[in-house]
């Protein structure tokens, strides 16, 4: 196959038969064999420039095979049909007050569950689509109507051709809405959901607006389409998904109302604005195969914090890309079982198992410490080269790495290549050596282990008098001593940094007053990994967190929060963990006071995060704090998570939590109370909870939070061990072909494994699952390093 020129498809809906049927033309040009990918679908006719073609299908391989050699220009006709089922990948539905809501989820080889198609990223193509649904509905696409007509009750939409682009971007949707609009400049924005559902405002097209002009000034591109809808989607596997122009989103990701907290506000509109950037930067332009995919998702979360950054300078959202992005990839890439960014990609299985915090989190943080070496307007005009030579195109990452060090004059391509191609990262060793300061640089790992790879490492060294750059591209290097302060100026490496000896002690005695908010979170996360790494003890690592405990830093105090709820987890024995966290918790709360109307939207957030860690870890806490569960409606959004959490481990009861469950309509509100279900203790209890899921009773995109709950509880992860079988073939089948169930062992087997080694180990030897593995594995190599920090 050379090329797929367009594809022009007529698409029926039943939605009483929960069925699909359609005819397509596909045109291209061949080489010498015609093949396209389908799975699950039948074929009922095959044509070939009009003429009946012999064929073959090869459900294993996803394969239709043409019989016939073809060279040249070519149009096949393909009559099909196919089941819409309740699996939360390619053609599904889910049911909504009485109706059906038919969803499409294509990426990353979805759209050949939905019609025959060459599902490959590189075979960019046209799409004329139309849609046959019932008349009382209507459809949603990638562009605009271009005619509705009625006919024998049916409605039949015909949509606008889209531009060229790769068959996961495509969407179709159909159901009843409720729709608001707004416009960015003469283009509309739709905000679509289920009928009867709509509980946002208009604020979310406020917020795409005010992005779209961010980007289109930032790329120097105006936003493609005619059109944009942001869709909610009642059923949802992932948090949204970039089909051009008519984005999807879990509920909880769009729908901003009255309920709404602060911290759901900042990730809607983050979530917002990552998809935007990928309209750009994913959509416009595309990796030509899956293993630039991380390209794609890394770009896109480093411009959603540039875009929040420049909409909301108060929210300091950089802070909160270093903490969650860049802290959560430091962690998964010190495991031995990490990958590279860049990653050899062969079958579909691989494709959903790479969606993880390297690609997203350490390809974002690479990206960011590039723009600090380059200096950000030779980043900003190296991306704008890139996007315009390749629009309606494919590229592979070197494209953009050529047009970034055109721009700069820098070496990038050398330091690139070294950072996606290499799994891990560098910890930099610094210590005295004279009037000098001898660096020496290992690869980190989690479990202690040492290794020599070398990275060429983009060095930021704050000094007294300003911040010296040097390129550390061998094992060791002097830098001077002279007026040193610290290495990592606002954390833009993604390197660690120990300080031995007298550094050591300096550092301790300067930090809090000196080192800037991104490095003071970054000493707290390197002295942790130090702690897991068996380097130093519990009680140093208490001992670092207590020079921060008058921090009022959001950085500083989420970071430290989440130490607390971790080891808590993990420890057998948390004694001296849980009486400084309470200790702290409480000190912090205190000096943060109670919720003010117009305080600062950090301030709000920080609050709850620690008052839910604290009705965790202490008992007494959430006896004073379950009460409110009555007036959880009144409560500050932001700590009702913490009220659900009190009440669970304050009173155990079940009845509670289902009865004030059914009182609520917004789905955040719902998701805290699922997620205190988790915390409930007793056989009975989690019978009855598990019941809900597998029932039904609670959405399958929220079943896991409530098992995750629980395996983090230590003593209900028997339960969970106990049920495995049941428990892991239900959440695989729920997200069947997402890569979540590799995602939920790797949760799980770390916490399980301190409980029931033995049999957990077995339950995972008696498996052989592809899509699980890289999370099996991950799983795993926790478990070892979780049990050697129990042996203190």
């Amino acid at each position: 196959m050379k090329k797929i020129l367009g594809y022009d498809i007529y698409y029926k809906i039943d939605v009483e038969k929960l069925s699909f049927s359609g005819k397509e033309t596909i045109s291209g040009e061949s080489d010498k064999s015609i093949w396209l990918n389908y799975s699950g679908i039948a074929i009922e006719s095959f044509r070939v420039n009009g003429k009946e073609t012999p064929f073959e299908t090869d459900q294993k391989e996803q394969l239709i095979k043409c019989l016939t050699p073809y060279t040249g220009k070519f149009e096949i006709e393909i009559h099909f049909s196919g089941k819409i089922d309740e699996s939360l990948n390619g053609i599904y539905y889910s049911r909504e007050n009485g109706f059906v809501f038919v969803s499409t989820q294509f990426e990353a080889t979805g759209a050949r569950y939905a019609f025959p198609c060459v599902d490959n990223p590189e075979f960019k193509a046209e799409f004329r689509v139309t849609m046959d649904i019932p008349s009382d509905y209507d459809g949603i696409s990638n562009m605009p109507p271009e005619r509705i007509e009625d006919h024998e009750g049916r409605k039949i939409i015909t949509f606008q051709k889209t531009p060229r682009m790769s068959t996961y971007l495509l969407y179709l949707g159909a159901s009843r809405y409720d729709m608001l609009e707004g416009k960015h400049e003469e283009k509309p924005i739709y905000l679509a959901s289920a009928k009867g559902k709509m509980q946002a405002s208009k604020m979310p097209i406020g917020m795409a607006s005010d992005t779209l002009t961010f980007f289109e000034d930032y790329f120097d591109i105006k936003y493609q389409l005619p059109k944009l809808h942001l869709i909610a989607v009642p059923e949802f596997a992932f948090g949204a998904m970039e089909n051009w122009g008519a984005i999807t989103f879990r509920e909880i990701e769009l729908m901003v109302n009255e309920s709404t907290s602060s911290a759901i506000l900042k990730r809607v509109d983050e979530v917002i604005s990552h998809e935007l950037a990928h309209q750009w930067f994913g959509d416009l332009v595309t990796m030509k195969w899956w293993d630039d995919l991380w390209l794609n998702e890394s770009f896109a979360t480093f411009m959603s914090y540039k875009a929040l950054e420049h909409k909301h300078p108060e929210w300091e959202i950089m802070g909160e890309m270093v903490t969650g992005e860049t802290g959560g990839a430091m962690t998964g890439d010190s495991l031995r079982n990490t990958h590279p960014i860049h990653v050899e990609v062969k079958n579909p299985d691989e494709i959903s198992q790479i969606f993880d915090e390297i690609s997203y989190g350490k390809g974002g943080s690479i990206l960011r410490m590039i723009e600090a070496f380059v200096e950000p307007d030779n980043f900003r005009n190296g991306v704008r080269e890139y996007l315009k030579g390749h629009s309606f195109g494919n590229a592979i990452g070197q494209n953009l790495w050529e047009s970034i060090e055109k721009v700069s004059k820098k070496p990038v391509s050398k330091i690139m290549d070294a950072w996606i191609t290499k799994a891990g990262y560098p910890q930099i060793e610094a210590s005295v050596n004279g009037n000098k300061i001898k660096l020496h640089q290992t690869r980190f790992f989690l479990d202690g282990s040492p290794d020599n790879t070398l990275w060429p490492v983009p060095l930021t060294v704050v000094y007294s008098d300003g911040v010296k750059s040097f390129l550390m591209d061998e094992e060791e290097m002097e830098i001077p001593l002279q007026s040193f302060q610290y290495i990592n100026s606002n954390r833009t490496g993604f390197y660690r940094v120990k300080y031995d000896g007298e550094l050591n002690e300096n550092i301790k005695k300067v930090a809090p007053t000196t080192m800037d908010k991104f490095s003071r979170w970054g000493l707290i996360s390197d002295y942790s990994s130090l702690y897991f790494s068996r380097k130093i003890s519990i009680d140093e690592l208490i001992s670092i967190l207590n020079m921060f405990q008058s921090d009022m830093e959001y950085m500083v105090m989420d970071e430290i929060s989440g130490i607390i709820m971790s080891l808590h987890n993990i420890l057998q024995n948390s004694r001296k963990i849980d009486s400084f966290g309470i200790s702290y918790l409480n000190g912090m709360l205190n000096s943060l006071g109670t919720f003010k109307s117009g305080e600062p939207i950090n301030i709000t957030v920080i609050r709850g995060r620690m008052q839910s860690v604290l009705s965790l870890i202490d008992l007494d806490y959430a006896k004073k704090t379950a009460n409110r569960l009555s007036d959880f409606e009144k409560v500050s959004p932001d700590e009702r998570q913490s009220v659900a959490y009190a009440y669970a481990m304050a009173r155990n009861d079940l009845d509670g939590l289902l009865k004030k469950l059914e009182t609520l309509r917004v789905d955040e509100d719902k998701i805290k109370i699922i997620s205190a279900m988790g915390h409930l203790k007793g056989n009975e209890n989690l019978t009855a909870v598990w019941g809900l899921i597998r029932d039904g009773k609670i959405k399958k995109q929220d079943s896991f939070r409530a098992i995750m709950a629980a395996s983090g509880e230590a003593q209900n992860r028997q339960f969970i061990v106990d049920n495995m079988e049941e428990i892991v073939s239900t959440l695989d089948r729920f997200f069947e072909g997402t890569g979540y169930t590799s995602r939920f062992l790797e949760s799980m087997i770390p916490y399980l494994g301190l409980q029931d080694e033995k049999s957990v180990k077995e339950y995972i030897s008696g498996k052989n699952e592809p899509s699980w593995e890289k999370g099996v594995r991950k799983g795993l190599e926790y478990l070892n390093i979780y049990k050697k920090v129990n042996t203190e």
